[in-house]
Order: C-alpha cells, then sequence, then structure tokens
C-alpha cells in the first residue's frame, strides 16, 4: 500500500490522455473498473503494483500523483459552438492545461515573474453604465498602448503579467479558454494552435474580456467578451475612417494593416452604422459563396503572438539554475512528455562539420 496518493491526480492524468475508466483499467491489467472508481472516489487506496501500471500506462512518475493539488472546476461557457463538442474531448484538453498549470507553478517556486504593466483589472460593467467599449479603451489608456492597429497582443497581455500558452486542442472546435488568478498563480490564457493568427489575435482579446469583466459567469459572458475583443483590438474612433469606402477588396487590405479577419472588419463596419445590415448579409453571404468563412483569401504572416513567459521559466531552470531536462521532468512528474515539445521551445539545428 502506497503512503501518499491523490485520486484527483489521477483523475487529471486519465481524462488528459483522453481514456475513460473501462479503458485504463483494461490497460492497466491488474484492475477492475469498480476498483478503479472506487480509487478516483478516494475510498480505496491503491496498491504499489498498482500505482506503477497506472505510471505505466499514463506516462507520469508516482511523484505526480502525490502532488496535494486538487482538480479545478471546468471553465463555465455559454458559448453555443461548445454544445458540438464531445464532453470526453472537452475534458482532455481542460485537464492537459491543468497539467501544464501545475507545471508552471511548479517552477514559479523558484523564479518569479516581474509584470512591466499593471495586471488586468476586475471591472464591474454596471460601474461603466454597460459601456463594454468605455472599458476596453480605458484598458488600453492604463497600459499606454499607441491609437491604431496592436502589433503583438500577446506580448502586451504578457507585460501584464497573464501567462498565454498555446497547444493543439486536437479539435477546431473551441478557440481558447481564461483562468483567473489564483492560489499566487497569475492569470492564464490558453489558446489553440490550430486557429490562424487573425483568430487567435481575437481570442486573445476575447480571453482578455473575460478576465478583466467576468469574475462571475454570466449568460451574455460571450457576447460581452466579443464586444470587448472588438473595441480593444479595434477602436471606433480610430478605425471609423477606413471604412468610408467598403469592399471585400477594401475588406482584404484593412486585414493587412489591422491584423483582424475580414468577418470581424465586416461586423465593425455594421456595429459603428458604416454598412447597413443589408450590407452586412450580402458580404457575409458573398464570404461564404468564396469559402472564406473557412478560409480566408489573404493571411497574416510575420508578426509576433508568439508566448513568452512560460518558455523563460522553462530557460531559467535549465540555464541559470542549472537543471537538467530530467530533472526538471521529474518535478513535474512527467514520464514520456517532452519540455521542448510541450513549451514549444525549439531544438538547436545540427550542424555538420565536412
Amino acid at each position: 500500500m502506497v503512503k501518499i496518493f491523490n485520486p484527483d491526480m489521477l483523475i487529471l492524468a486519465r481524462t488528459a490522455r483522453g481514456m475513460s475508466q473501462s479503458e485504463l483499467a483494461a490497460a492497466c491489467q491488474v484492475l477492475t473498473q469498480g476498483t478503479l472508481s472506487k480509487i478516483e472516489s478516494g475510498i480505496v487506496m491503491p496498491t504499489a503494483d498498482v500505482v506503477r501500471s497506472f505510471c505505466s500506462v499514463l506516462g507520469f512518475s508516482e511523484k505526480f500523483f502525490e502532488k496535494p493539488a486538487l482538480r479545478s472546476a471546468f471553465p463555465v461557457s455559454y458559448n453555443r459552438k461548445k454544445q458540438k463538442l464531445a464532453k470526453s474531448t472537452y475534458e482532455s484538453i481542460i485537464s492537459k492545461s491543468q497539467i501544464i498549470r501545475l507545471s508552471i507553478e511548479d517552477m514559479m517556486h523558484s523564479v518569479e515573474i516581474e509584470p512591466q504593466l499593471r495586471p488586468p483589472p476586475s471591472v464591474d460593467i454596471d460601474d461603466y453604465a454597460g459601456d463594454i467599449e468605455a472599458i476596453a479603451l480605458s484598458i488600453r489608456q492604463m497600459w499606454q498602448i499607441p491609437r491604431g492597429p496592436i502589433d503583438d497582443v500577446t506580448r502586451i497581455i504578457e507585460n501584464a503579467g497573464v501567462v498565454v500558452f498555446h497547444f493543439d486542442f486536437g479539435t477546431n472546435l473551441i478557440d481558447g479558454f481564461s483562468q483567473q488568478a489564483v492560489d499566487g498563480l497569475p492569470p492564464m490564457i490558453f489558446v489553440n494552435s490550430r486557429v490562424p493568427l487573425d483568430r487567435l489575435r481575437f481570442t486573445l482579446c476575447h480571453e482578455l474580456g473575460h478576465l478583466v469583466l467576468h469574475m462571475l459567469p454570466n449568460p451574455n459572458m460571450e457576447e460581452e467578451a466579443n464586444q470587448f475583443a472588438s473595441a480593444f483590438l479595434m477602436p471606433r474612433a480610430d478605425i471609423i475612417y477606413d471604412f468610408n469606402r467598403c469592399s471585400l477588396e477594401r475588406f482584404m487590405q484593412l486585414k493587412l494593416s489591422w491584423k483582424i479577419s475580414m468577418g470581424a472588419l465586416i461586423r465593425k463596419a455594421r456595429d459603428i452604422g458604416k454598412i447597413s445590415e443589408s450590407s452586412y448579409k450580402y458580404y457575409n453571404i458573398e464570404m461564404s459563396k468564396r469559402g472564406w468563412r473557412t478560409m480566408e483569401p489573404v493571411q497574416l504572416k510575420n508578426i509576433g503572438e508568439q508566448p513568452r513567459i512560460a518558455k523563460q521559466l522553462v530557460a531559467a531552470h535549465l540555464n541559470d539554475l542549472e537543471y537538467s531536462k530530467e530533472e526538471l521532468k521529474y518535478i513535474f512528474g512527467w514520464v514520456i512528455d517532452d519540455i521542448e515539445e510541450v513549451f514549444c521551445i525549439k531544438k538547436p539545428k545540427l550542424r555538420l562539420v565536412v
């Protein structure tokens, strides 16, 4: 019998690997699903042999299952798109994010994050009489963002102490989600690495809107976050004259300068009264006919939007604190996961001397 075993970490590992109880029990071959259920419920403590089988099948060390962390509740969302998302897929995405968050917590015991900007404040929408655009402009002013397009949204958000992390969600049905600061950890935004850059930038600002506006969820939160993102990326006073002559070709040009999708620009033009509702419908119909709703004709290239904080935490341990990769993996409790792959750290190319 093992002395320390946290069933929450077992559930986290199992769901991160996308396995059901029956699948894990069958793969381990040393216990039944009924026994596994009791272990996850904290009723039964696993034997040493069973723990070793968990480690072998799930790819985590015994140290991982000894961590005292509790599983966080799933982010509350009213996004209709997620209704198409299988529960098991969503659980896997959230569990992977929690494992990443735990690794960042492990590293922050030795390395502190010092924000260059004030952290995102928690704002009550009622204090602004429901004017979300005014809130977004206030945040831009607080962070002294120049007028016009934002060059690198990720850099600004991370300069305010928010950790941004990209990974492949394994599906296109969800773009990202955020977690408020808790237990001494900074707020985090997780973004699906599958999304194109224009959508990634909007997703980042959408999630920033959640961090600023939604300490408590509400049924209107997704639309409110969209309004915040639109106002943060495209302030009305800065973009309004760019819509004086609208056409699909013009929206292509504006996409490259504002680094926002054509779809978001078309909606912005409608929202600020530069095109009519009928024109808005026309442009969307044309976008659909041409297949541009799924793949727009011009793509953003050679721009930033590369997260830095998580990579810098890893670099600080490997370089300044002189940890080996295996020692860092030991702290995390990882066995099969590769640090460079998870944290998107480019491996140096081999050079052949001839």
